[in-house]
């Protein structure tokens, strides 16, 4: 299956987590939640990091392991889309 590399600005964020703005910006902080990628002024997440750990939220996963995941999906973010250019 082919990876999804939509971003999602913050409203939806938010919406997807459950989460309101101070306290999704604190997630951020602490390493629970994926940095945004900066487009100019404006920031927005990629669908499927928030996928990602929002699925590891349900599941009950810890703190401890959701920074875990997210520090998985920023080392991913290096690689991303690498594998189509290389076959170009």
């Amino acid at each position: 299956m082919k990876p999804s590399y939509r971003l999602v600005r913050l409203a939806e964020s938010m919406a997807r987590t459950g989460l309101g703005r101070s306290a999704f910006y604190a997630a951020v902080s602490e390493g629970v939640l994926p940095k945004p990628v900066k487009l100019g002024r404006a920031s927005a997440w990629p669908e499927h990091e928030l996928n990602a750990v929002v699925a590891a939220m349900i599941r009950g996963d810890s703190h401890d392991a959701l920074r875990d995941l997210v520090q998985r999906l920023h080392v991913e973010r290096a690689h991303c889309g690498r594998e189509a250019a290389a076959r170009a």
